[in-house]
């Protein structure tokens, strides 16, 4: 059984420091909404003890060394710093982010923006841990709390139905689910000012499902599918050219049992017969090309 608690009126001023809603033991699993602010140096994530100053983990961006630092704080002493991996820092100062925090029976485990980024091994018991606390430049729109009583969640399962905000290319991730006739992917994009092409792909292992080429030099749009090391055959007829250089868009591909169908801005675009089934071996979404993304979500 899965409980779900949401904060949204509570955030408006960092610091912020609250209470969990739900014993912190696995199965809990923390969802944080925000931007970093264009001028911002650092801010931290911090999963605490009541009555201290105890900080069970913590979660330190800092834009200005290009790294997260995990680290605990026990009895007024910090403990080793991780870093790992150096010079690598999944927010970008101006943008939104989702950072999902679970926590499992022997790690604490964080990923940002749809793809898992770090594991914190335990230091203190987590039974101990009552608040959350965020501080530095960030701005926070959302706090929601989940318990998995099961323990079967996972923080890529829980992206089911939450937005990726502003992914960079080349981008890939794994379903947050297995997918069944009803499964739905959701592109907000803007094609560049001087783009070429940029493709979506459906991917099964190492077979394409589904490739959605749009090429602005040709002004098609070229629909195929990839299997067994061969191309099959290209499906370019189009009714018209729906994309423009520097304009949004937004995109669902839904997938049935018989094909998939695409959707444009609001109007149905075309349907590609399966060529790579069953449709259940269909496991990620690739994006790459000449273009900036705004959002990625997934449901069913």
């Amino acid at each position: 059984m899965t409980s779900h608690i949401e904060l949204t009126d509570s955030i408006k001023d960092i610091p912020y420091s609250g209470l969990l809603p739900y014993p912190c033991k696995p199965g809990l699993l923390l969802y944080i909404h925000g931007r970093i602010p264009e001028n911002a140096e650092k801010f931290c994530v911090n999963l605490a003890k009541a009555g201290t100053g105890d900080k069970a983990f913590h979660f330190n961006p800092r834009f200005g060394e290009q790294c997260v630092v995990r680290n605990s704080f026990v009895d007024n002493k910090w403990g080793n710093e991780e870093r790992n991996p150096k010079n690598h820092i999944p927010f970008s100062r101006g943008e939104s982010f989702n950072l999902l925090i679970l926590v499992q029976s022997n790690c604490y485990r964080a990923a940002v923006n749809g793809e898992h980024f770090i594991d914190f091994d335990h230091r203190t018991r987590f039974s101990e841990v009552r608040k959350l606390e965020i501080n530095g430049d960030v701005v926070v729109n959302k706090i929601s709390y989940h318990m998995d009583n099961n323990h079967t969640l996972d923080c890529t399962q829980f992206l089911l139905g939450y937005p990726i905000y502003r992914p960079k290319l080349p981008f890939k991730c794994k379903f947050p689910s297995t997918v069944s006739a009803g499964f739905m992917v959701y592109i907000s994009g803007r094609p560049e000012l001087r783009a070429h092409r940029f493709a979506v792909d459906l991917l099964s292992g190492e077979d394409i499902a589904f490739h959605f080429n749009v090429r602005f030099d040709e002004k098609a749009v070229v629909r195929n599918s990839f299997t067994s090391g061969d191309w099959l055959k290209e499906e370019r007829h189009i009714s018209y050219f729906p994309f423009a250089l520097g304009v949004n868009f937004d995109m669902i591909i839904l997938i049935t049992e018989q094909k998939l169908m695409v959707a444009l801005n609001g109007q149905h675009y075309i349907n590609y017969n399966h060529q790579v089934l069953p449709i259940d071996s269909i496991d990620s979404l690739s994006i790459r090309g000449d273009l900036c993304l705004s959002s990625i979500r997934f449901s069913t």
